[in-house]
């Protein structure tokens, strides 16, 4: 197994069993919501792990390409949503949350109607993507811009808690801007773009993000009364 599928494969189980514990916890909505975004994370990550084999045995390039936008797409958005919960501001942000998700439908549309997002599927030995089209650049700009925002509001956010339990905010997006930065690579390659470690290792920095995130996020909710 390359380097690239098998760094997939660990993101998948690590996010997996953290959606899980937190979707089946779930006391709170910033727990479900958390829980929902590594189950988006780890339904990415499986479509990536195991790109060959679906392609060759089960479905279509064509679809394998849609399911993973459906998920990647997401992922940004969910994570937005979760912020809202957690720092107690989703009133507020509602209007915003609600153009995410239909910007991410819209984006869902045109690949499944249109060749302006993406196009063929391009196969190397090592891995498989849709080649980006004339409007890619504007989701990769959407996840970037809805990402950083809602990465902002949760580091604004150390205003309003308890002093103690800021070392668990600082550890929270310690691990978030890692796992943000490592999970690069998969735009870069799409654009024949390969830098050192971020391809083939940048997606191992989702394992510490699902690891000793998840437990920041425990503990500053149970710290702060998160909602």
């Amino acid at each position: 197994m390359n380097p690239f599928i098998l760094s997939a494969f660990w993101s998948f189980i690590f996010t997996a069993v953290a959606g899980f514990c937190f979707v089946l916890k779930r006391q709170t909505k910033s727990e479900l919501f958390f829980g929902l975004f590594w189950l988006v994370v780890a339904y990415w990550t499986f479509l990536l792990a195991f790109q060959f084999e679906l392609m060759d045995q089960w479905i279509s390039g064509f679809l394998w390409g849609w399911l993973l936008h459906a998920g990647c797409i997401f992922v940004p958005v969910l994570f937005f949503h979760f912020t809202i919960y957690l720092i107690g501001e989703r009133a507020k942000f509602q209007s915003a949350l609600v153009a995410a998700y239909l910007t991410g439908g819209v984006f869902l549309l045109l690949i499944a109607f249109s060749n302006l997002f993406t196009g063929e599927i391009i196969r190397h030995s090592d891995l498989a993507y849709p080649k980006p089209s004339v409007l890619y650049p504007a989701y990769i700009l959407f996840f970037q811009v809805v990402g950083i925002f809602a990465t902002w509001l949760i580091f604004q956010w150390r205003k309003a808690i308890k002093p103690e339990s800021r070392k668990w905010l600082h550890l929270f997006l310690s691990v978030h801007i890692i796992a943000y930065l490592g999970v690069m690579d998969n735009y870069m390659f799409m654009y024949e773009v390969r830098i050192f470690p971020f391809f083939p290792y940048g997606l191992y920095g989702i394992l510490p993000y699902a690891v000793v995130g998840s437990y920041a996020f425990s503990r500053l909710r149970k710290s702060n009364a998160v909602s």
